[in-house]
């Protein structure tokens, strides 16, 4: 069974495990993390912004019967909240990143009055393009261009969207 919680210290490790592979995080523009202190950072940010009343990024662990498996997360602004997420490679293909985002929009409804929630990825992704349609996102269209930082590289980002 598949839950999210709040990241912690605890997490560095298994964060660290999934967020680190170049394979894992092929398609996301702000991994991999180098080092294990770099995790650390990260994780103590997510930790701070839980305590705000008006976070502007949230991330939670993705559980799976006691284990860490990997994150999701959102980028939010007002009634907005841009979605994503992040499980190691070893659990790909079991549908956890769909459950796992249907938990996040869940909480982002309920808990933060979100109106809008919104998801973009590169048009080659084709599981997180399922894992949007899954969760019930409409596809809108090209977004522009996606840059990676890792290899210098240009590709076409595409957007989703789900209204409350």
């Amino acid at each position: 069974m598949i839950s999210i919680r709040r990241l912690t210290l605890d997490d560095i490790e298994t964060t660290f495990a999934y967020s680190s592979d170049f394979e894992n995080t092929y398609y996301m523009l702000m991994v991999p993390f180098s080092s294990k202190e770099e995790t650390k950072e990260f994780i103590s940010k997510c930790i701070n912004e839980y305590e705000c009343e008006q976070p502007e990024y949230l991330a939670f662990a993705v559980v799976l019967e006691g284990v860490h498996i990997g994150e999701v997360f959102a980028y939010i602004s007002e009634k907005e909240a841009d979605i994503g997420w992040l499980i190691n490679k070893r659990y790909w293909g079991n549908g956890y990143a769909t459950r796992a985002a249907e938990l996040l929009v869940d909480y982002l409804k309920n808990n933060l009055q979100i109106e809008e929630i919104v998801a973009y990825c590169d048009a080659r992704n084709i599981p997180s393009r399922k894992v949007m349609e899954h969760i019930g996102m409409e596809y809108v269209g090209s977004n522009g261009i996606r840059t990676y930082e890792k290899d210098v590289s240009d590709y076409e980002e595409i957007k989703y969207r789900m209204r409350k």
